[in-house]
């Protein structure tokens, strides 16, 4: 189960089995007591019966008191240590017996008091018998003849506590059976239940900032969510407005920027071109052109960012490009950095691999890595480029012998305006891994970089082929 118990589904489950396995318990236990109290309760009545046979059959003949052991002899209460006992006191002598108590004179009211009845007079207990059998026996006390005399019968509850153990090992077969069949059932009523909210979830996942007008409709989901659904469109609303916004604004100001800087370009230009130009000011003239030329480069970058980010860049629009002829391009614009830097490049890609997408696009992002790879490369240090082919994409691996990435950075360079510690003193502007992400997830890639620290880098861009 996913995320276990720090889910909905693992907290609608795990209090479901909980109140199903407490409630199992308690029932279990409530109905072991109430058959048990109900087996009990039917051995007392047969018992209460044949004290009272007892008491019936004492009478007066010729002056003297009798008993009619024929009756109550009969049957099981005749046979010794068969588990039916009786015996009558008489003024506190043995009157009659069965005959297993007779030669023992075993006690009756041995044993635990188990229940009273004030109104017959009657107390009865639990106890061993003879047999070192489970017993119980009633007392009944009564006046006979102006004598007092009291009745006693027992019975064995071996059968009775067989049966209760029967009973209670069938709980401890069905409980078990049961919190399985319950938990199995709770598992898919949870999944069930929880299914309007995975599809919630997975069309919330589907939107990004290229797909914010996109929205869930209210109708289509269960009561419960609709309210969800309706709050999170009212927020994407919001975002959208001030996403779109955002984009004008970076967009009007980018254009409305880029006048003014080539006119800074061009006037510079003139002055350092002039005749009797003193010295100071060329170089202040060559650093404001210097100045110029970067904040141009930024803006560029901010444009391209916003028109990937409008997704003018559609699938749509993708053909079948040479990946050798991509890099091959990138590569012309760099020779000049290249040797300026003292930096050996190694173009090992093989020239029959062709990728969908857009052709300059992609030239862009190898142009920006490699770029990297030279900038920030040790002098006399290589920038090797090579792929692999497999199924349905290739992989490109572009890797110097610079400084490498810090750990920490390696997941924040692709932010945009991020500049990692070795890079800062270095041109350029924070955007050009943000944009070079952009294109890769736009041809459906994926682009990250591996090594570590003083290792160099090495970017790895997957894209489909063809």
């Amino acid at each position: 189960m996913k995320s276990g118990i720090h889910s909905l589904k693992g907290r609608l489950f795990f209090w479901s089995l909980l109140v199903s396995l407490s409630l199992l318990i308690i029932l279990g236990y409530i109905l072991h007591f109430e058959i048990k109290k109900a087996i009990f309760h039917s051995v007392e009545h047969t018992l209460h019966s044949k004290v009272q046979i007892l008491k019936g059959l004492l009478h007066e003949e010729h002056g003297a008191i009798e008993l009619e052991l024929a009756e109550i002899v009969s049957g099981e209460y005749s046979v010794p240590r068969s588990g039916h006992y009786y015996k009558v006191l008489l003024d506190n002598d043995v009157f009659a017996a069965s005959p297993s108590l007779v030669d023992e004179n075993f006690n009756l009211e041995f044993g635990k008091l188990y229940s009273t009845n004030e109104q017959f007079n009657e107390k009865v207990y639990l106890s061993t018998g003879p047999a070192n059998e489970p017993i119980m026996t009633i007392r009944h006390d009564f006046v006979i003849f102006d004598l007092p005399a009291s009745a006693y019968a027992a019975q064995s509850l071996e059968e009775s506590m067989a049966l209760i153990s029967t009973f209670k090992h069938v709980l401890l077969i069905a409980i078990p059976s049961t919190i399985v069949l319950l938990s199995l059932t709770g598992l898919w009523i949870s999944r069930e239940s929880m299914k309007p909210l995975e599809r919630f979830s997975s069309t919330i996942e589907k939107i990004t900032h290229k797909t914010m007008n996109e929205r869930i409709s209210p109708e289509l989901q269960v009561s419960e969510v609709k309210n969800i659904a309706n709050s999170f469109n009212a927020m994407l609303d919001r975002l959208e407005g001030a996403f779109e916004t955002e984009k004008q604004l970076v967009a009007d100001a980018s254009h409305e920027l880029k006048t003014p800087l080539s006119v800074i370009n061009a006037q510079c230009d003139v002055l350092i071109q002039g005749d009797g130009m003193d010295n100071k000011y060329e170089q202040a003239l060559n650093r404001i052109k210097g100045a110029s030329k970067s904040m141009n480069r930024l803006i560029g970058d901010m444009l391209s960012l916003t028109r990937l980010d409008s997704g003018l860049l559609s699938t749509a629009d993708f053909t079948s490009v040479s990946l050798y002829e991509c890099i091959d391009n990138a590569l012309k614009f760099t020779e000049f950095l290249a040797k300026e830097r003292e930096v050996k490049i190694a173009n090992k890609i093989p020239e029959d691999i062709h990728i969908t997408g857009d052709r300059d696009m992609l030239t862009e992002v190898f142009l920006n890595i490699i770029e990297n790879g030279i900038k920030y490369n040790k002098a006399g240090g290589t920038v090797e480029i090579t792929a692999a082919k497999n199924t349905d994409s290739a992989e490109v691996f572009i890797e110097d012998t610079g400084k490498g990435i810090r750990e920490g950075d390696s997941d924040k360079i692709f932010d945009r305006f991020y500049r990692a510690d070795t890079s800062r003193s270095k041109e350029g502007t924070g955007l050009g891994l943000s944009i070079a992400k952009a294109i890769i997830e736009a041809h459906r890639g994926r682009i990250h970089v591996k090594r570590g620290l003083d290792k160099g880098s090495c970017f790895v861009l997957t894209l489909p082929i063809v």
